[in-house]
């Protein structure tokens, strides 16, 4: 009995060794594509998706304008009633707080020179320029003219 132990032990490993060369032998061998898959593998696996099922017709959005009328979870099944429309006040211009101190004349454009009231320094605008909320629209030789929407007011060189 002594005598066939290692003979058994070679036996095994030569078993374990052959079965593990299998496994590489799949593993590491690359995939032969002209082998069909069985029957029973095609059966299995999913339809393709289909672009559209002629089965099923489409659905027209009108027959949900009854659900859309009658909200499943309001307590009264009623849509709620349509929020009342606040016309919003009209807002006043912003205050003129400053005033026009000089006119710079330029050969390509006229400069304002504008101080705010309580102010010891000047800004100086051109046309396009906003101040306090007032647009310039126009720079002439005494007066600007000061525009806010659909309000322009012109302010005259103080003297």
């Amino acid at each position: 009995m002594t005598r066939n132990w290692p003979i058994g032990v070679f036996a095994a490993g030569l078993f374990a060794l052959s079965g593990f060369a299998l496994l590489l032998h799949d593993v590491l061998a690359p995939p032969d594509d002209s082998v069909a898959p069985p029957a029973a593998v095609a059966a299995i696996a999913p339809p393709a998706p289909a672009a559209a099922n002629p089965a099923i017709p489409p659905v027209d959005p009108a027959i949900y304008a009854a659900i859309a009328a009658r909200p499943v979870f309001a307590a009264a099944r009623r849509p709620p009633p349509p929020a009342p429309a606040t016309a919003s006040p009209a807002q006043a211009a912003p205050p003129i707080d400053f005033a026009l101190v000089g006119i710079v004349k330029a050969p390509d454009a006229n400069f304002a020179v504008i101080q705010r009231n309580g102010a010891t320094d000047a800004t100086t605008l051109r046309t396009g320029d906003n101040i306090g909320g007032w647009r310039v629209a126009a720079v002439s030789s005494d007066s600007i003219l000061l525009a806010w929407r659909n309000t322009s007011e012109v302010l005259k060189l103080v003297p």
